[in-house]
């Protein structure tokens, strides 16, 4: 996995920033690091919970957080606002997840081609099968549950009754989904960095592009309207404008609480205090970790959108 790092000067503005008005707080899986992140509003990314080797997220109305698993039995775990961590569930394989309006959890099982239905009280049924390598999900505003076919480069529409249609192809290792407010799809592609775009009629465009390397994955909107996407293969998250310019707004310094193969990200239940900021000493410290990282040759970020 690729690993670059930035000058000295830059990682001190990110460490040590004041907080950025309206710059939402996110949580991020570290697959690779065994643990959920936070990056808070000042940049500085913290430990929210530690659990095995974390894949998709979601957040139900009650501000609990769920994390998928894949390793450990197909676990799917509940984090309460207080950091209290159990066990909710098992179901074959979970990778992302997704929440309805009832308070439904869904769980796309990658190795099971199937997409699991947990209660409230945590009692697991098979919703719908017939995927390839289900590996994201996300609901539009009428109840429908969009699938990433990861190895079959589509996604799936399924309807509330669990009925399954194709949607929408051509896509490269789909990893991501988010959905609008006007309805419209949007699709990451792990292996070419490519963001797509889909209208509810299912037609495919191209919405901003990230470096190669980015392998970018889990996508959520958040508070600022924002696009943002978990960057499994360079260890950052990247943020994109409605306009579809992008920036990122995290790195790697190979300290505890950063990103380590970040697989999704989802907007916070709980904001960070703007006193978990890294400052003196931690900042320092942490800048250490990032000197010690091998680094990569320098490359240039991308803002243009397509």
């Amino acid at each position: 996995m690729p690993h670059h790092a930035r000058s000295a000067a830059v990682v001190l503005a990110v460490l040590a920033a004041a907080p950025t008005s309206g710059q939402p707080v996110l949580l991020v899986s570290n697959y690779n690091g065994g643990n959920v992140a936070q990056l808070s509003q000042d940049g500085a990314p913290s430990i929210y919970a530690s659990l095995g080797a974390p894949l998709g997220m979601v957040v139900d109305g009650a501000k609990n957080l769920y994390v998928a698993n894949f390793d450990n039995g197909g676990a799917i775990y509940k984090v309460t606002t207080s950091r209290t961590i159990s066990l909710f569930a098992s179901v074959p394989t979970p990778i992302g997840l997704a929440i309805d309006g009832a308070g439904n959890l869904y769980a796309a099982g990658g190795s099971a081609n199937t997409v699991s239905k947990i209660t409230p009280a945590g009692t697991a049924s098979v919703f719908a099968t017939g995927f390839s390598a289900p590996y994201a999900l996300a609901f539009d505003g009428n109840g429908n549950l969009y699938v990433a076919n990861y190895n079959g480069n589509s996604v799936s529409k399924v309807a509330p009754d669990g009925s399954a249609s194709p949607f929408a192809s051509g896509f490269n290792g789909p990893a991501g989904l988010a959905v609008d407010g006007n309805g419209n799809l949007y699709v990451a592609n792990a292996l070419s960095s490519l963001i797509n775009r889909v209208s509810p009629a299912g037609i495919v465009s191209p919405f901003a592009m990230l470096d190669s390397f980015d392998r970018p994955e889990g996508l959520t909107f958040a508070s600022d309207g924002n696009l943002y996407a978990a960057c499994h293969g360079s260890n950052e998250v990247a943020r994109m404008t409605p306009a579809g310019a992008v920036s990122y707004v995290a790195l790697t310094t190979g300290g505890a609480g950063y990103f380590n193969a970040p697989r999704f990200v989802v907007p916070s239940p709980v904001p960070e205090p703007d006193s978990l900021m890294l400052t003196g000493a931690a900042a320092a410290a942490a800048l250490a970790r990032l000197r010690s990282c091998r680094r990569s040759p320098s490359r240039r970020r991308s803002t243009a959108h397509l």
